[in-house]
């Protein structure tokens, strides 16, 4: 991992209970990198590995909502306390080629609320073409209802 990788996974750590697991294991396996961090808006960019692809060699749809939660995940911990993503819609707007080296995702604090982040997405291209986008609902962990 670089240094606003390292960075911002011991920013996400502070308070948070021992034994959390930060970066989770299939952030790093996926091999996420974190590249901007201001704003609420946070920006990390994953390869586009063979063994991700369908049949036709485009990336898995699974593994490009992998992407999107691995991206979502962490901005809610950098933003709020901890939390757990209670749904996430995508949308699927062009398939993401094998050829390209790497996706990048932004993902966007839309709005909170004491017990729940709303937070959005995007997929894009090394030239910035959107691929997909993402809607999501964060439940803070331990909130009062």
């Amino acid at each position: 991992m670089e240094d606003l990788t390292q960075t911002l996974m011991a920013k996400m750590l502070e308070g948070l209970p021992e034994g959390m697991m930060i970066p989770p294991p299939i952030f790093t396996e996926v091999g996420g990198r974190l590249t901007h961090f201001e704003n609420n808006t946070l920006v990390a960019r994953f390869p586009t590995l063979e063994r991700w692809a369908n049949p036709m060699g485009h990336m898995q749809g699974g593994m490009i909502a992998t992407i999107l939660d691995c991206t979502l995940g962490p901005l809610a911990f950098l933003v709020a306390p901890p939390s757990a993503t209670s749904t996430m819609t995508i949308n699927f707007i062009r398939p993401v080629l094998g050829s390209y080296d790497y996706v990048e995702v932004t993902a966007k604090v839309v709005d909170r609320t004491m017990r729940q982040l709303i937070l959005s997405a995007e997929v894009t291209n090394p030239q910035g073409k959107l691929m997909a986008t993402a809607q999501a609902i964060a439940v803070i962990v331990g909130a009062k209802v």
